[in-house]
């Protein structure tokens, strides 16, 4: 694997990482208690969508490589 691949790789990891911790917290009973702003909730609701929308950019990516 190339170097600048191993990035892409790296970079889908650490996105996952952030996706799950994410999503955990917006799926906890501490959400709504530690974001009281709906608007807020509702942003991050959306980055998480695109965050998982980026991931799977990244996949494949990765899934293309020769």
């Amino acid at each position: 694997m190339q170097p600048h691949q191993q990035r892409v790789v790296d970079e889908l990891k650490d996105l996952e990482d952030k996706i799950r911790k994410l999503t955990d917290f917006i799926l906890s009973d501490k959400f709504t208690a530690i974001v009281p702003n709906q608007d807020e909730r509702d942003r991050m609701i959306i980055q998480n969508a695109q965050m998982n929308a980026y991931a799977n950019t990244l996949l494949e990516r990765i899934n293309n490589f020769n």
